[in-house]
């Protein structure tokens, strides 16, 4: 998974740390006389699960002067872990090759080679309504049927009643098919297909509805080799220097392979009908857009000349993470995640920052605004928001995904990871139209409360 040039993100698993106190006063015994209200003490006081129910949160302790907005200084753009796009640009520019760059971000790897590996399958889009072109012949296919032959033509793809609506023409091509298990678009030789504007030569699409959300589509190309899917990848500048996208080449193969082995595991947990997605939710996947870019030439060359190549530890290929910007120093895997891989270190890196637009930014969210943006979900909901203030975190870097932000408010406290913290930012950010300059575009940054104070009379 990265996060970087392009931006998305990309979200990360919030931990809610609950925090409830129960007050219990002394039981009330007299011998000789039992009030109702001293009876229920008592009972109370033998038994611990009412007790429990009974328990309440303190009230929150408002400031007398609360922040009247908060200032947030951050440093790079995604995650941090492994490599630093950015990093390898400006070590590439200082005449390193691939080999170097790489061994400088994954610390105890090697350069091998990839066994050989099924074609792949590939997430492309995840709408309600999609179109797409066919450039020549295609063949449409649904419940093991031959629908038609479309030459040249639109297709559109929505969601019917119960099954799937596919339009060529004025023709519903499901019509007398039930489509529910979804259609496949087989071009013929010489022939491909174009999905918003972005043409896909090698491979077949499936479209079918999402699991995890029947109203929406899912697009899948089926069937690319690893090394087409490597031509597809647009992840860096293509007029960057020939060693930075060879180390692109190489780290985002290592990554495509690694990811898709352990997903095609038996009891991996992957439940979807591809391998990768085609978003920085995986790596970003652009088709044959490379054919349509004057320096395009430049990437293919970038991956051909390191063809097969991947990254090892211990002989098996690893997931070889990276991000758009480190900020001047990676993380370890396991401060951002969960599992502390050996060859994910936190490290200080001096080539990040030349060049870079997002070394270093700042943003500053108004009181009234902050409050309105946690208050769009339940685990950072506290009314009309008083105080944040972040804990200790155990990142090497300055990062504070797993540090807790306690959020107080004139409706309670809640408390969450800094992880968490960002993502809900930056959903209210991009509900309100912002783009990229305006998010929180990492987790290493300094947030400060900053009080209006009126001048002094006189």
């Amino acid at each position: 998974m990265r996060e970087g040039i392009k931006a998305h993100m990309t979200g990360f698993r919030a931990v809610l740390i609950g925090r409830r106190t129960s007050r219990r006063g002394p039981a009330i015994r007299k011998p000789w006389v039992v009030s109702i209200v001293g009876f229920l003490l008592v009972v109370l006081s033998a038994c611990e699960a009412p007790i429990a129910v009974l328990a309440t949160a303190s009230a929150p302790v408002i400031p007398t002067s609360p922040p009247t907005q908060y200032s947030f200084a951050g440093m790079g753009f995604g995650h941090g872990v492994g490599l630093s796009q950015y990093g390898t640009k400006n070590r590439a520019d200082a005449g390193m090759n691939f080999a170097q760059i790489l061994d400088a971000y994954y610390p105890g790897t090697a350069v091998g080679s990839v066994a050989d590996i099924d074609p792949l399958r590939v997430a492309i889009r995840d709408r309600e309504y999609e179109t797409l072109g066919v450039h020549g012949q295609a063949d449409v296919f649904a419940a093991g049927q031959l629908l038609a032959t479309v030459s040249e033509a639109p297709m559109a793809f929505a969601r019917s009643a119960r099954s799937l609506s596919v339009v060529t023409g004025s023709t519903e091509l499901c019509a007398s098919v039930d489509c529910a298990g979804g259609v496949s678009i087989v071009p013929k030789p010489g022939s491909w297909f174009a999905v918003g504007g972005v043409p896909y030569q090698h491979g077949s699409l499936e479209v079918r509805p999402a699991a995890d959300d029947p109203a929406h589509l899912l697009m899948i190309v089926v069937g690319i080799a690893l090394e087409d899917y490597l031509l597809g990848i647009a992840e860096v500048p293509y007029s960057w220097p020939t060693a930075a996208l060879q180390t692109q080449a190489v780290a985002a193969r290592s990554y495509a392979v690694a990811k898709t082995v352990e997903r095609r595991r038996p009891g991996s947990g992957w439940a979807h009908p591809f391998d990768l997605w085609a978003t920085t939710a995986d790596q970003v996947y652009a088709g044959d857009r490379h054919l349509q870019v004057a320096s395009g030439n430049r990437w293919v060359n970038g991956v051909t000349s390191t063809a097969g190549k991947v990254l090892t530890y211990n002989g098996a290929p690893v997931v070889a993470n990276y991000s758009s910007s480190n900020g001047g120093h990676s993380e370890h895997s396991e401060n951002v995640w969960s599992k502390a891989l050996p060859y994910l270190r936190g490290a200080p890196d001096p080539f990040d920052a030349a060049g870079n637009p997002r070394s270093s930014w700042l943003r500053v969210i108004d009181a009234a605004t902050m409050s309105r943006y946690l208050g769009r979900f339940e685990d950072t909901k506290v009314g009309k928001v008083a105080a944040i203030t972040i804990g200790t975190s155990p990142a090497v870097s300055g990062r504070v995904d797993r540090a807790p932000v306690t959020i107080t408010g004139d409706g309670g406290v809640k408390t969450v990871t800094g992880a968490r913290f960002r993502v809900v930012l930056n959903d209210g950010i991009r509900a309100d139209g912002g783009r990229t300059d305006r998010l929180l575009l990492s987790t290493k940054f300094v947030m400060t409360p900053v009080t209006s104070v009126s001048p002094a009379a006189g």
